[in-house]
């Protein structure tokens, strides 16, 4: 539930897919797009 919380906040968005596994796929991607910047500055 806190994964999905933390996904609509990010997405700025009321509702997500029912499965658990595409809010985590969709978490990761967030994670991984985060960590590309983060990479990028260094």
């Amino acid at each position: 539930m806190q994964v999905q919380k933390m996904v609509k906040t990010i997405l700025n968005v009321e509702t997500l897919p029912k499965l658990d596994d595409t809010t985590d796929s969709m978490a990761a991607a967030i994670c991984h797009a985060h960590s590309c910047k983060f990479s990028e500055k260094l």
